[in-house]
């Protein structure tokens, strides 16, 4: 073999960066396992533990010469999905039609109206922007129709005029929507970091508007609903300079010192330092030697704890009060909602903190140090805490962000980047006299309730245009120029898909997927044992085993999620990484049955093998990069697990074990590819493929037609992916009657479709599905419905229980797919496997130069599909688990034509090569020849692939049994097409060529 070195240096880089990799998931794990010790089943107590040593050093690797916090290696930890630990996941959509509405300025013309409603149809199947479909119907409905005169507005004004091409105003409109949209993305993403959540993943997804947001942990799903889909309130307040408050921090720092047990030192040290204040009346003054005090004070008594303990004053003029760690911040809130300290303060005082830490570099970090102690180090998190005076009678801000009509990025004349804001008659005119009146103090710009800047104003500003300048970077200008936007366009964010699962049923997945993979993997390692003997078993063994630790090393290292369809996809690969070297060992078997020395037929047996295992891997690599593409979700997971599982088997089949036997043949070890049991299995096959087609084209035929005749008759049972509705998984302490659950809630549900399934073996679990208020956009129905629910089945949970134990006890699980996402998704799944056959025709065409070979391949395929389609209309009504079609569901159908064109690749290359070896032999026995002498092989790998699927069938969980059912009728379907069906209609066709 070729470039040993570099093989083997590459296995060992691998190796150790998978070793670095997953290190950081140990090291997370070993810091939660403390913190539950800790704890002791107090959730909150957990909580306040890991975000207290957040920014501690808990991980440093052999050569990498730094050191890593909990945080950091939180963010390099393996994923777990929310199926695997509970949570939520949102999709949530910001309307483009409701910001076109918007920017015309809620324009009535009729043409207008018509041309919006009809571009939001189209949108349901066209994969244009809706701008474009917007103008488009514009165009069709009245093609002399200008669009400047709907959207010749004061917002607009100086971007449309009434001479402005349709084309110019779509631009105009394309942009305004997606600044729109990128605001409304970052409100979300500032929301969802004030979860507390760890690892909270937010995203854009392809369509435009939409968001995809996932929660793990989150156990209170109504208030997230309620956070994220609340418009944005975007104000202007007038602020407090410290010093006019200093007295008062200085009079709560003793109040809390008292509060918290001070010794008297401190307190008499305090207690003078405020009688000099008095004598004096240098406020600032004072809370320079209060700040100096309290430092001091914490060096030397760690355990005398004031506010200035937590909120470090900065001595410095301005709106800022002081700085907190991100860890403090609660302590100093509570502090300040206390009655007896908030008492202490004027009436008319808000503290707002900012929305996000301060930046420290090597330049500020003194000056942080000198703030919060030589020990606080650049990856710590520290913010504002910004005074705010109420200035009028009701309590409302005295201006708001809807009399914003534009802001925008620009530069000064030095080139320093600064926000430019323009403000429409009436806000102008507010604005005037606020800043007349503030002038030399700040103006804090808010945005629920966060501080984003808090700009100096240095004089009166008129007519409305001002310029905010603040040493901003780029990003940081386009920010904030992005949130004073966020009044100008009402585009609340709506929830069109919500997942909630249970911790419970996270737990329960976790557990059933390990064990799945546990005893999958034990088969297997077992199973090479025994057919191929000890030492080329065991090598086998090794690869496999290396395979997993480099899976789930790149999972790591992408940071990918794995979910319970991922942990199906890894064990999926152990199965089909076996035929690598499946492949391998029957070819070197051949080889030396042949007459070849050992050694020798080890070289051939790789170099033979080589072009099949390649083309099968690449296939099956194609069909899980279209999933990966049309996926969403655990579906994602899926395919990116099984692209990585193919990636890394490869590897580690053919290249690993190549030097291993390389090895052990330079120190003369005797190897042997066989058992005495198994050494003279399949040897002597002889099956008439060719003669018999007529045979098995009779039985798929029926097969076919039986599978159709269901599909026209009976169908499928569409999942809420596909038809849209909700879902919801209830268990219950003891058994329950279907009948009455559903008799029940279609009561509850007004009269809407309802329909309630036995879930799971035991009688004590349902799966209720309905379509009830699904095309209800409000912001409460979500937690409108949940009541329902909580009301309907009170009776079968027991009167006592309230409906927050309901929600986190007894439903398991939740989903909810809008009508919209359904159509996409159902859209998506059709290109998807449309995709995946065309794809994998080409590529048979291209590889084998015969485009029999091709459609030979196609026409197995799709007998595979319509077989399983079949299979399922026929069983669904009765079946035990979950039978829908769902986004699950054709990942399994994707997988079934992956697994199907790796055997029938396997099996054209053995017949190229024959028919290359024998060109003068009568055709029709090279090729039955070629299909026999694949036996061994084919039987092989599918029969260790569908033992792993029946591993994971009875130990998976119920949860992924449909999916993996699906599986395992594809492996036992495509093992049959790729020898009876793909090979004979691939030879009848070149029969005919001749």
């Amino acid at each position: 073999m070729q470039n040993k070195g570099a093989i083997r240096l590459f296995a060992i880089l691998l190796a150790l960066v998978s070793l670095y990799q997953l290190f950081f998931t140990y090291k997370t794990r070993s810091v939660e396992a403390d913190a539950k010790v800790f704890a002791n089943g107090d959730s909150q107590k957990e909580y306040v533990y890991l975000d207290s040593i957040a920014n501690e050093t808990v991980y440093s690797f052999l050569w990498v010469a730094r050191d890593y916090t909990y945080r950091e290696c939180k963010e390099r930890e393996i994923n777990f999905g929310l199926d695997l630990k509970g949570g939520m996941n949102l999709i949530l959509e910001v309307k483009v039609a409701d910001v076109v509405k918007a920017l015309s300025n809620y324009n009535t013309d009729p043409t207008f109206q018509q041309a919006l409603k009809a571009a939001e149809e189209a949108g349901k199947t066209s994969g244009k922007d809706f701008v474009s479909l917007f103008g488009e119907k514009f165009e069709e409905l009245d093609p002399n129709a200008q669009l400047s005169t709907i959207f010749n507005t004061i917002e607009l004004k100086g971007q449309v005029e009434y001479n402005t091409p349709n084309a110019e105003v779509l631009k105009v409109v394309r942009a305004e929507a997606e600044s729109a949209i990128d605001n409304a993305f970052n409100i979300l993403r500032t929301r969802i970091d004030r979860f507390g959540v760890t690892q909270p993943n937010i995203q854009k997804l392809e369509k435009a508007g939409r968001v995809l947001v996932e929660l793990p942990g989150v156990t209170e799903p109504q208030r997230v609903r309620q956070l994220l889909q609340g418009t944005a309130s975007l104000e202007f307040w007038e602020t407090y300079d410290v010093s006019e408050i200093a007295q008062s921090l200085g009079q709560a720092n003793m109040k809390v010192a008292e509060m918290e047990a001070a010794k008297a030192p401190v307190a008499k040290k305090q207690e003078e330092a405020v009688a000099t204040e008095e004598e004096s009346g240098d406020e600032l003054a004072l809370l320079d030697e209060i700040k100096s005090d309290s430092l001091a004070t914490d060096s030397l008594r760690p355990e005398m704890k004031s506010l200035f303990s937590y909120l470090r004053p900065t001595g410095q003029r301005g709106a800022r009060v002081g700085l907190a760690l991100s860890k403090d911040t609660g302590r100093v809130n509570s502090y300040f909602n206390n009655p007896v300290i908030r008492s202490l303060f004027p009436k008319n005082l808000k503290f707002f903190w900012s929305v996000k830490p301060v930046e420290v570099d090597e330049q500020s970090l003194p000056y942080y140090q000198q703030v919060f102690g030589t020990d606080f180090s650049a990856k710590e998190s520290a913010f504002e805490l910004i005074a705010i005076k109420v200035s009028t009678h009701d309590g409302r801000p005295p201006l708001e962000g809807d009399v914003i009509t534009n802001a925008r990025k620009s530069t000064t004349a030095q080139g320093a980047f600064e926000v430019s804001m323009n403000m429409n008659a009436e806000g102008s005119k507010t604005w005037a006299r606020l800043t007349k009146a503030n002038i030399g103090k700040s103006i804090a710009i808010v945005l629920d309730g966060y501080v984003y800047s808090y700009p100096n104003v240095n004089t009166e500003i008129k007519g409305g245009s001002s310029s905010i300048t603040g040493g901003f970077s780029v990003q940081e200008a386009d920010d904030l120029a992005n949130i004073l936007k966020s009044g100008k366009l009402p585009a609340p964010a709506r929830i069109v898909e919500d997942t909630v699962v249970g911790p419970s049923l996270g737990k329960e997945a976790v557990n059933s997927g390990l064990t799945s993979f546990i005893w999958a993997f034990i088969v297997v390692l077992l199973w090479m044992l025994f057919y191929y003997g000890f030492r080329a078993g065991w090598v086998a063994d090794f690869a496999l085993i290396s395979n997993m630790f480099f899976i789930l090393g790149v999972l790591a290292s992408f940071g990918a999620v794995l979910t319970l369809p991922g942990i199906a996809g890894i064990v999926l690969t152990i199965g089909m990484s076996v035929d690598a070297n499946v492949l391998i060992y029957e070819r070197i078997r051949e080889e030396m049955k042949s007459g070849k020395g050992v050694k020798l037929a080890v070289q051939d047996g790789y170099k033979n093998a080589f072009s099949a295992i390649t083309d099968a891997n690449v296939t099956t690599f194609l069909t899980a990069l279209i999933l990966f593409s049309f996926g969403t979700g655990p579906i994602k997971g899926f395919a990116t697990t099984l692209m990585i599982g193919i990636a890394t088997s490869f590897f580690s089949a053919v290249f690993i074990t190549r030097l291993i036997f390389e090895k052990m043949l330079s120190k003369k070890s005797e190897l042997s590819f066989a058992t005495g049991i198994t050494k003279n299995w399949y040897q002597n096959v002889s099956i008439k493929f060719l003669e018999k087609k007529k045979v098995f084209f009779i039985i798929s035929g029926i097969a076919i037609l039986v599978s159709i005749g269901s599909l026209a008759t009976q169908g499928l049972k569409l999942g809420i992916d596909f038809s849209g509705g909700r879902t919801f998984v209830v268990r219950f302490e003891n058994a329950v009657s279907s009948v009455d659950v559903q008799k029940v809630m279609t009561d509850q549900f007004e009269g809407a479709h309802v329909e309630v399934k036995l879930f799971g073996s035991d009688g004590n679990q349902v799966r209720i599905a309905t379509n009830y208020m699904i095309d209800d956009n409000s912001e409460d129905v979500d937690n409108a419905v949940e009541e329902k629910l909580y009301v309907g089945l009170k009776s079968f949970v027991g009167k006592e229980v309230s409906k927050e134990e309901f929600l986190s006890d007894y439903r398991m699980s939740s989903q909810k797919v809008g009508p919209t996402i359904a159509s996409d998704i159902k859209k998506n799944a059709g290109l998807a496997i449309l995709f995946s056959l065309i794809v994998i025709f080409l590529y048979i065409i291209a590889r084998f130069r015969n485009w029999e070979f091709g459609l030979g391949a196609l026409m197995a395929l799709v007998h595979d599909v319509l077989i399983v389609l079949g299979i399922f209309s026929m069983t669904y009504t009765f079946m035990p688990f979950s039978m829908e079609i769902d986004q699950a569901f054709i990942a399994a159908i994707l997988t079934v034509i992956g697994y199907s064109i790796n055997d029938t690749v396997v099996v054209f290359d053995r017949i190229r090569e024959y028919l290359g070896l024998y060109p003068k032999r009568n055709r029709d026995e090279v090729v039955n020849s070629a299909l026999n002498s694949t036996i061994s092989r084919t039987m092989n790998t599918s029969l260790t692939t569908f033992v792993v699927l029946l591993v994971i069938f009875l130990f998976g969980g119920e949860v992924i049994r449909g999916f993996v059912f699906a599986l395992m009728i594809g492996v036992l379907v495509g093992t049959y097409s790729s020898l009876f069906i793909a090979t004979p209609v691939a030879h009848n066709l070149i029969n005919k060529k001749k």
